[in-house]
C-alpha cells in the first residue's frame, strides 16, 4: 500500500469524507472487478 493510502486511511478514520471520496475514485475500478469474480 503507497503512503498516500495510508494517509487517505487515516483521514477517513478521522470523520473525513473528502478522504473516503478520493480513496472510491481511486479504487473504484478494481474493488469492481473484485466484487464481479466474486458475484460471478
Amino acid at each position: 500500500m503507497k503512503n498516500i493510502d495510508v494517509e487517505l486511511i487515516h483521514r477517513v478514520l478521522a470523520g473525513d469524507d473528502t478522504a473516503f471520496s478520493e480513496l472510491v475514485k481511486k479504487h473504484q475500478k478494481s474493488v469492481h472487478a473484485l466484487v464481479r469474480i466474486t458475484l460471478y
